[in-house]
């Protein structure tokens, strides 16, 4: 939310009622949309958020040492993307995530190995970026 927002991005963000990012967060990045004149938009409908979208970026349902990975599941089920999602999405969308995924939650098999994903380029890139840091903090 907050790189998008600082690099003039239209950027929407579907989660569940109750579950939304930190205000602190949400009012930073809406006010850096504004500034840029774009969108930053919280809404609790996920075909709206990918709607048309150029990218379909997901994220954990839940991380490691929440004490709610149950309700997390439940809370955010209806929102996994899956080939009905990301036909909402512009025919040439790409399909992103942080990783560590767990398939059959926020994705599923056919997305995340499917044509329109760039998840492992995206992996192997950040991999790259992490060797170049520690070879500035190491030497």
């Amino acid at each position: 939310m907050v790189c998008s927002s600082l690099l003039g991005m239209d950027c929407y963000v579907a989660v569940p009622k109750g579950w939304a990012p930190a205000k602190v967060i949400v009012d930073f990045a809406e006010d850096n949309a504004k500034k840029r004149g774009t969108e930053m938009v919280v809404i609790d409908d996920l075909q709206e958020a990918v709607k048309d979208a150029d990218v379909v970026y997901a994220n954990t349902f839940h991380s490691m040492g929440h004490k709610d990975i149950e309700e997390r599941k439940k809370s955010f089920a209806k929102y996994q993307i899956n080939d009905e999602t990301m036909g909402w999405a512009k025919p040439d969308a790409i399909f992103m995530h942080c990783l560590p995924g767990y398939r059959g939650e926020e994705m599923t098999d056919s997305v995340i190995e499917g044509p329109q994903s760039a998840v492992f380029d995206e992996g192997e890139n950040r991999m790259h970026t992490e060797k170049a840091v520690l070879s500035l903090v190491v030497a």
